[in-house]
C-alpha cells in the first residue's frame, strides 16, 4: 500500500539525520525500559507467589490441623480424620508427623525438624521410593557435610512421654532435597511416615497433624471455615486450623503490597514513553514538511499522511516492545538457570530471586506499549493533517 511504502522511505531518509536518528532511539528505548520494568517486576512477584505456594503445597498442604503445644492428635478410630473428609471441597486428609530434634555428625549438631509423610507425599518431595533412611534440606546438609550414604545421630524429644527423656537414634541419608525455600532447606528431614513413627515409639494414629488438600485451591478460607467447625463438633479439645496462607502470610501481604504501586509506576513509565514519541514524531513532521505539502500538491489525502506518521509511531513501539521483551526474557531464563542475584532466606524465605516465566505479561505489556506509542501519534498526525501546501512550498 503507498501509505506503507512512503512511511518506509520516510524511515530511511530519516536514519540519514543524526538528530532524528537520535531521537529515534531515545523513543524506542523509552519504550523498551518501560516494557522491561514491568515485565520484570511482575514476574518477579509472580514467581513469590509461585514458589511460596508451590513449595508450601508440596511440604505442607492447603490446610492444617494441629494440636496446641506441639503435641501428637489423639484420633485412635480415625474418627476426626473421616469428618474432615466429609467436609465439602476436600480432597484428601493425611497424618503427618512433626517434631523438632537435634541432627550430630562429625561436622558438629544442628535443629532439625524431622517430617514424617505418607508414601505418595514422599515420593512427591523426592521422586524416591521410601525406605528405612531420609531426605535432608541442601542447606542443613551443606552444614552438617552430609552427602548421600553418610549416616547421622538423631536426639528427639518424646513429647506424649516424658519430655525430659530423648529418643536417640540414628538414620542414613538416602538423599539430598532442595525446594529453594531456605526456612526448608536449612531443617527438614523427610522420612516415611511408618519408619518415623517406629523410631520416635509412636502409635501410627498418633500425627502430629493432619494436612488437607482442597479441589479448589482459590476456596481455601471457605473450605477451612467449614473445616474449623467439624473439628470443634468432632473433636472438641485443643486443635486448632490453619492455612498456607495463614502460614505465610508476612510474605502474602508483602507481595500485595508491592503489586499496588505498579499502577503508579505503569502510568509514571507512560508520560515519559508518550512525550518522549510525540518529540520524536513531531521531528519527523517537521523534516518532512515539504515532502508532505508534495505529496498534498500530487492528490494524496490528508488521511494518508496521517496513517504515514501513524505507521512511524507503530515501528517504533513493535521495536521497543521486542527489545523491551527480549531484555526481560533473557533476565528471567539467566535468573531461572543460574540465579546470579541471591537473597537472604532468613528475610525473603527463598534464597535467590524467583520469577515466573507465565506467557500473560510477555503478551499484556508489549500489546498496552503498542497502543501506547498510536495513542502518542494522535498529536503529530493532527499536525500533519492542518500542514498548509502552499505556504510550506512557497517559502521552503
Amino acid at each position: 500500500m503507498l501509505a506503507s511504502f512512503i512511511a518506509n522511505r520516510f524511515a530511511k531518509s530519516l536514519r540519514a539525520s543524526a538528530f532524528s536518528r537520535f531521537t529515534t532511539w531515545v523513543s524506542t528505548i523509552s519504550v523498551a525500559i518501560g516494557c522491561i520494568a514491568l515485565i520484570v517486576s511482575v514476574s518477579v512477584l509472580s514467581g513469590y507467589e509461585e514458589t511460596i505456594e508451590n513449595t508450601a503445597l508440596t511440604y505442607l498442604s492447603h490446610i492444617e490441623v494441629r494440636a496446641a503445644g506441639g503435641s501428637s492428635i489423639q484420633d485412635p478410630n480415625g474418627k476426626l480424620r473421616k469428618s474432615i473428609l466429609q467436609v465439602d471441597g476436600i480432597k484428601s486428609v493425611e497424618g503427618v508427623i512433626v517434631r523438632e530434634a537435634l541432627a550430630r555428625t562429625r561436622k558438629g549438631v544442628d535443629g532439625v525438624v524431622l517430617h514424617g509423610v505418607s508414601r505418595e507425599r514422599f515420593q512427591t518431595l523426592t521422586n524416591e521410593t521410601p525406605g528405612e533412611g531420609a531426605f535432608v534440606g541442601a542447606d542443613l546438609a551443606r552444614r552438617l557435610n552430609l552427602s548421600k550414604g553418610d549416616t547421622a545421630v538423631v536426639y528427639a524429644a518424646d513429647n506424649d512421654r516424658d519430655p525430659t527423656s530423648p529418643v536417640l537414634f540414628s538414620i542414613v541419608i538416602d538423599g539430598i532435597i532442595r525446594t529453594g525455600m531456605q526456612s526448608i532447606d536449612e531443617s527438614i528431614v523427610a522420612m516415611e511416615y511408618s519408619a518415623l513413627a517406629m523410631v520416635l515409639r509412636l502409635d501410627e494414629v498418633q500425627p502430629s497433624l493432619y494436612t488437607c488438600t482442597v479441589h479448589e485451591a482459590g476456596a481455601v478460607s471457605e473450605v477451612a471455615t467449614d473445616v474449623l467447625a467439624t473439628v470443634v463438633q468432632s473433636h472438641p479439645t485443643d486443635l486448632y486450623v490453619i492455612t498456607w496462607k495463614d502460614r505465610y502470610r508476612s510474605i502474602a501481604t508483602w507481595i500485595e503490597l508491592q503489586k499496588q504501586p505498579i499502577p503508579i509506576i505503569l502510568a509514571l513509565i507512560s508520560i515519559v514513553a508518550v512525550f518522549t514519541v510525540i518529540s520524536t514524531l513531531l521531528v519527523a513532521v517537521v523534516e518532512k514538511a515539504k515532502s508532505f505539502a508534495v505529496l498534498v500538491t500530487i492528490g494524496m489525502k490528508t488521511q494518508d499522511l496521517m496513517l504515514i506518521v501513524a505507521l512511524r509511531a507503530l515501528r517504533i513501539g513493535i521495536n521497543g516492545s521486542l527489545i523491551g521483551v527480549a531484555v526481560a526474557l533473557a533476565f528471567a531464563l539467566i535468573q531461572r538457570t543460574w540465579q546470579p542475584i541471591a537473597l537472604d532466606g532468613t528475610i525473603y524465605y527463598v534464597s535467590a530471586l524467583p520469577v515466573s516465566l507465565s506467557p500473560l505479561p510477555y503478551i499484556l505489556v508489549p500489546g498496552f506499549a503498542i497502543l501506547l506509542t498510536l495513542l502518542a501519534s494522535v498529536v503529530p498526525m493532527v499536525m500533519a493533517r492542518r500542514l498548509n501546501p502552499a505556504q510550506l512550498l512557497r517559502f521552503s
